[in-house]
């Protein structure tokens, strides 16, 4: 999960929603923020990315592909 309002504001999710779900689920382990992560995360994650952390990976890899399209 990444918010990416900070490309469209249209873009939102409800975190603690989300979180408690998957916390009761006992299925997924919860990974937040890209700090600290220096491998893939095991199968069954949820990596949950910050406006920080997808603005950083915009920078590394570049903006979403609507952003090229004129």
């Amino acid at each position: 999960m990444a918010d990416c309002r900070c490309f469209d504001k249209s873009f939102g999710y409800n975190k603690d929603e989300i979180v408690e779900l998957m916390q009761e689920s006992n299925q997924y382990a919860l990974i937040e923020g890209l700090e600290g992560q220096e491998t893939i995360p095991p199968p069954k994650s949820l990596l949950i990315l910050n406006e920080a952390d997808v603005l950083n990976l915009a920078a590394r890899f570049g903006p979403p592909i609507e952003d090229y399209i004129l």
